[in-house]
């Protein structure tokens, strides 16, 4: 029985007409291909739409998000085998028991001008001049003044800053201060109990440094066993820095 006066409709808002099958999978296919190509630019033009239809295919059809790349230290063959090793080494002796009683340090220079980051700090305008004239300009000095200043993290919280002399160059004699410094805040922090600790720079590695931290510290990662070009193992460098 035929009923009367019911119609096919199309379904409600502005029918997809570029964003076909074809299109996806060609976009799919680039991104898992080696080619070069791959920024939503390219692919517009290789693929002979907009950059809107791409970013469409990228974000709702294939549900992706951008990310930016994140420097890391270019390793080469010896980094990769010395680390390797280093990190065995870790594994077999440093237990979960000893991380939750060690210091992990590092130094960080500061300067008058601060710091700017370009990935969050923007500025929405009609033009780059009247940008400008809106004070999206970060001025830097020439010679800014500086502070070199070291920290600890430990279990327990944060050492005290460290903060060295104007102009002062980290040799060994400079650096022994610093770890007679760390060897008080970590008494402090860890009760006079036992405790390790961790460095890592060149000033670190003199026979004099090794020698007054084997004498003074129940227990040290030692520069044959801490793995180059290794910033990922310091919680210093991923955490404490970025949020001063």
């Amino acid at each position: 029985m035929k009923i009367l006066g019911v119609a096919k409709r199309n379904p409600p808002g502005k029918q997809k007409t570029v964003r076909t099958k074809r299109l996806v999978t060609s976009v799919r296919n680039r991104l898992s291909s080696d080619s070069k190509r791959k920024s939503t630019r390219k692919m517009a033009k290789d693929f002979n739409c907009s950059k809107a239809t791409i970013r469409n295919v990228l974000h709702k059809d294939l549900g992706l998000r951008p990310y930016r790349k994140i420097p890391v230290p270019r390793l080469k063959k010896s980094h990769i085998d010395k680390r390797k090793a280093c990190c065995n080494w870790i594994r077999k002796h440093i237990t979960r028991d000893k991380t939750e009683k060690m210091i992990w340090t590092d130094k960080k220079i500061f300067t008058s001008d601060g710091m700017l980051n370009t990935k969050n700090y923007v500025i929405w305008s009609e033009s780059r001049e009247a940008a400008n004239a809106n004070g999206d300009l970060f001025e830097e000095e020439k010679y800014p003044a500086s502070v070199m200043v070291a920290i600890g993290v430990t279990w327990n919280g944060l050492t005290n800053p460290y903060f060295f002399d104007k102009d002062i160059r980290l040799a060994t004699k400079s650096y022994i201060k610093v770890l007679e410094f760390y060897k008080r805040e970590g008494d402090r922090l860890f009760n006079n109990s036992e405790w390790g600790f961790q460095q890592g720079a060149s000033a670190h590695t003199s026979l004099e440094s090794q020698l007054w931290c084997g004498n003074h510290f129940d227990c040290y990662v030692s520069k044959e066993h801490w793995p180059p070009n290794s910033p990922e193992l310091n919680p210093v460098n991923y955490s404490v820095w970025n949020q001063i």
